[in-house]
């Protein structure tokens, strides 16, 4: 455990998991929102508590928590007092158990109308230092409800509301708002009217609230631990990622300012006061330019002088509304190029928690826009897609409605000319059981890719060849973290991972099973694996067995030992988030951080056989690393590396050693915070980058370096959607992206970028069933493989994995838009029912391996008898029922399927009979009909 320990504190001072600093104040908006609002008269039946809203000819709103009802039917009145709650929670946006507090939170307000939520921030983008010191919390999430029921956890909050509610209050409270749109000026008036005799320091307070903000990635991500469901549901939070985007989400009920302190103002009301009094104070207070007067509303309190709250009241939103604008959380995607997919994942937001409905007010006509989905009370959402097919300016206007109010997104994309390429989807998207947290991705020489993520603490890796699905190939395994993959000379599988955080292994996967090799070398975390031209895999990691050094591991066949014999991290406290490589004369590379409170710099230390060196004599670069570092070696062996820099900024930096020294190839290259970066080389030296693009909605981007400059490869963010933990290999010049896709709840999805000089194959058809054929003579049936790419398709290999069926070419050249025809011929050597595939191997990127399936039945010669009547069965296809007809007497009817297993068999005395299919599962079968001169076979399609 302590091991453990030391690695999170690790993370705490690198700023990965920050709980304890402010950082700089970064204002939220939202470009190109209009609001239109339409009004409504609110029913007092639809309040289970009065409050009474007088909207004053000047401006004001007048809240009042109180009724006058008769006593025993006379004409006498009494004052009765409604009692209001108020809770105030402590979260912020780097606590990941916050979430809960959200949705505790919102439930308790969408349960009782006299209850209200006030969110204290601390050590985020919206904290209230002042509100935050004087509650006193110290736990995220925690809450102080009436400041009476202190420090309680969210498991308490409806228990110690549903106390609060039973007190009697000692005055109703009034509420008035007086606010200039020109100046900002907010007047508030607080007044209270006392129902008993009190003395003492009884005081006025209030504090400004707002609902719906939101801001930039990655300042206002939500950290989310509910992420995967392992800790049960939480309103919605257990379908979304670790750290939630800050276009997916707003935050409600926000302290924004106290008016009187958190202890009310001094002297705002006397000493002594009588039964029937009213007492009021009037605060002034000017707007900050970024606050949404829209969704800034005033929650008014009477403070005991004991500290505790008494009574309280909110006032409506400062236009007058007392139902929320619904608010736009995504900002759109502007840029789209011709025959490119373009995809923007909008996300909207209702403070009030009313179903909201995106409609597309105006759109292109290559655009459409999905149906609105909601996820709890976090967001709806609904994707924008489609592909233009010229270029030019389009406008788009958006529409988001909760029945009452509407807001309008309106923007232009610009759409550019054809690029060279495109990203394309590889397999199936979200192909992955659960929510994906991936580590490495591998293309194996024939195609072949691997995906090595973690879902729900569970480690797994998935395969897909060429024209098949994504499939597990069960590894399944509890607890494992950090996982690499790395592909063997003869085509098998190694993966390195740490176990709960402590002890790693390396195992191979031979086909079938995984193998252990050897014992656990040692403990610990952020590894990297290679294989050296031996085959021989080699480890690093922060390791916990020698004070969390960086350390480097050997397996030669028998044992492991230390390469080097001693730690490569000779500088700072701890080696950390270290990346593994080794070039083609198995020098082996290390990307290190060196861990110190005061900052981690980045290392490249080689081996240089006997001793480990650091590239450069000392750091990359003088910025330190914020997390998620990266690095390859191209061809002619130089070193190129690239990191998020500063745990507020995250821009992106990229280096090269030249030989002697570190230079910097690119600071700041997207303008805005980066994670999450992968690189490699690719076949002609350039280099590729991925990463989270933080600052374009969380989306992931990838860049081109050509020795000189870099650029996007297709259109920035090509998810379109944001994304998360991206990874990435280079087969060829084909760089091969996998992502945690938010599309599909946070499923694996992995794309290509295949340029557009390519070939892609077609085959039709795409199987082959071959008539009844006698034994010893043949059938033919065509085969059409068109090329529908630019590039000239090179079929290299057809092969039948059953003699019976052959194709009369093995190799063609097809130019693109071109078809051959090839012949393959069924020759059957007795009678039974044959399957087989013709396997195609091509130069096509995505289809370079297909297998078409072939089958046919053979019969020996007197059974045969050529058919010249039509309709011997009907329907056909069918679905129900079939119906067989034959001139002469019939005296058996079979029904066999592909494999040639008899489905129904029946004897038969007549010229007709039927058959019932209803239970059958839907393809291809054969119908043979016995005859006593003959047996005839027909084909059938069951629907």
């Amino acid at each position: 455990m302590v091991k453990k320990y030391l690695y999170l504190l690790i993370l705490l001072v690198a700023g990965y998991t920050v709980s304890g600093f402010s950082q700089p104040f970064f204002p939220g908006s939202n470009p190109h929102q209009t609001t239109q609002k339409s009004w409504h008269a609110r029913s007092i039946t639809e309040l289970p508590f009065i409050a009474t809203l007088n909207n004053r000819q000047d401006g004001q709103q007048v809240l009042k928590s109180f009724e006058n009802l008769p006593i025993n039917g006379s004409d006498n009145t009494v004052l009765k007092l409604q009692k209001y709650v108020v809770l105030e929670e402590s979260t912020g946006t780097w606590c990941q158990w916050c979430p809960g507090g959200i949705y505790y939170g919102d439930s308790l307000s969408q349960s009782y109308e006299n209850v209200y939520v006030i969110s204290v921030h601390g050590s985020d983008m919206m904290e209230n230092m002042e509100h935050m010191n004087g509650t006193g919390l110290t736990a995220y999430p925690s809450a102080n409800i009436d400041r009476n029921y202190t420090g309680k956890g969210i498991s308490e909050w409806f228990s110690s509301v549903n106390e609060a509610l039973q007190s009697v209050p000692v005055a109703s409270i009034t509420v008035v708002n007086t606010f200039d749109t020109v100046t900002k000026e907010l007047s508030v008036t607080v007044s209270a009217t006392f129902s008993q005799n009190v003395s003492g320091d009884y005081r006025l307070g209030a504090v400004i609230v707002e609902d719906g903000v939101t801001g930039p990635q990655p300042q206002y991500n939500q950290s989310n631990s509910y992420s995967g469901g392992a800790y049960g549901p939480m309103g919605g939070f257990e379908t979304l990622p670790f750290f939630i985007p800050a276009n997916m989400i707003a935050y409600n009920c926000v302290s924004r300012q106290l008016l009187g302190g958190y202890a009310g103002e001094p002297e705002s009301l006397p000493e002594l006061i009588s039964a029937g009094e009213t007492h009021d104070y009037t605060f002034s207070y000017i707007l900050p330019e970024d606050w949404d007067e829209d969704l800034v509303y005033v929650i008014a309190w009477l403070i005991k002088p004991d500290g505790k709250i008494d009574n309280a009241i909110k006032s409506p939103y400062l236009n007058g509304n007392d139902n929320a604008k619904p608010v736009f959380l995504s900002n759109p995607i502007t840029e789209a190029y011709v025959n490119s997919n373009y995809s923007y994942g909008i996300f909207v937001h209702d403070p009030d928690n009313q179903g909201l409905t995106i409609v597309d007010t105006q759109l292109p006509e290559w655009l459409s826009l999905s149906s609105t989905i909601s996820v709890g009370h976090i967001h709806d959402k609904a994707i924008l897609s489609g592909i233009p097919d010229s270029p030019g300016d389009y406008e788009v206007i958006l529409t988001v409605s909760d029945g009452e109010n509407i807001s309008i997104q309106n923007f232009i994309i610009t759409v550019e000319e054809e690029m060279s390429g495109s990203w394309d989807l590889i397999g199936e998207a979200g192909f992955t059981t659960g929510q994906s947290q991936n580590y490495d991705l591998a293309v194996a020489d024939d195609g072949t890719l691997y995906l090595i993520t973690n879902e729900n603490d569970y480690l797994e890796v998935y395969k897909k060849e060429e024209g098949s699905n994504w499939v597990s190939i069960g590894l399944h395994q509890l607890k494992g973290w950090f996982g690499q993959i790395e592909i063997a000379s003869d085509g098998s599988l190694y993966i390195a991972y740490s176990y709960d955080f402590n002890d790693v292994y390396v195992k191979r996967y031979n086909g079938i099973t995984w193998e252990q090799i050897g014992s656990s070398p040692t403990s610990g975390v952020q590894l990297g694996l290679v294989l050296d031209s031996e085959d021989h895999p080699i480890i690093v990691l922060q390791d916990f067995n020698n004070n969390s050094k960086g350390l480097a591991y050997i397996y030669d066949g028998i044992n492991w030992s230390v390469l080097g014999g001693t730690a490569y991290s000779t500088v700072g406290l701890a080696g950390v988030w270290n990346v593994l490589r080794i070039d083609e004369n198995d020098i082996v590379y290390v990307l290190w951080g060196a861990f110190d409170y005061s900052g981690t710099p980045a290392y490249v230390s080689k081996y240089d056989g006997s001793n480990w060196i650091i590239v450069g004599d000392g750091p990359v670069g003088e910025a330190n690393v914020y997390y998620y570092p990266t690095f390859d070696i191209d061809d002619n062996g130089y070193v190129y590396v690239a990191y998020p820099a500063g745990s507020a900024t995250k821009s992106l930096e990229t280096f090269k050693f030249t030989g002697t020294s570190w230079i910097n190839t690119g600071s700041n290259l997207v303008g805005g915070a980066t994670e999450h970066c992968k690189m490699r080389a690719d076949v002609n030296g350039n280099i590729i980058l991925a990463f989270s693009d933080i600052s374009y909605n969380g989306n992931i981007s990838a860049l081109n370096y050509d020795g000189n400059d870099w650029t996007f490869i297709g259109p920035r963010g090509f998810t379109g959607t944001g994304g998360n933990y991206p990874v990435l290999d280079v087969m060829g010049e084909t760089p091969y992206v996998g992502y945690s896709d938010l599309l599909q709840d946070g499923k694996a999805t992995v794309r290509a970028y295949l340029k557009q000089q390519i070939a892609v194959i077609h085959i039709n058809p795409s199987e082959i069933v071959f008539d009844t054929t006698v034994v010893n003579y043949t059938s033919e049936a065509a085969l059409f493989i068109v090329n529908q790419g630019n590039a000239v398709l090179e079929v290299t290999n057809l092969n039948s994995s059953n003699n019976v069926f052959t194709a009369n070419v093995n190799q063609l050249t097809i130019e693109p838009g071109d078809t051959a025809t090839v012949a393959i011929t069924f020759a059957p050597t007795m009678e039974q029912w044959y399957t087989g595939t013709i396997a195609v191997q091509s130069n096509d990127p995505v289809s370079g391996y297909l297998e078409i399936p072939v089958s046919g039945y053979g019969i020996i010669e007197n059974a045969v008898n050529e058919l010249s009547e039509p309709n011997i069965i009907w329907p056909n296809p069918a679905s129900e029922m079939i119906y067989v007809h034959y001139p002469t007497a019939i005296s058996k009817i079979q029904m066999i399927n592909y494999s040639g297993q008899a489905m129904y068999e029946e004897s038969v005395d007549g010229i007709s009979t039927e058959i019932s299919v209803k239970g059958f599962r839907p393809g291809v079968y054969f119908i043979r009909i016995f005859t006593p001169e003959r047996v005839i076979t027909e084909k059938v399609v069951i629907k």
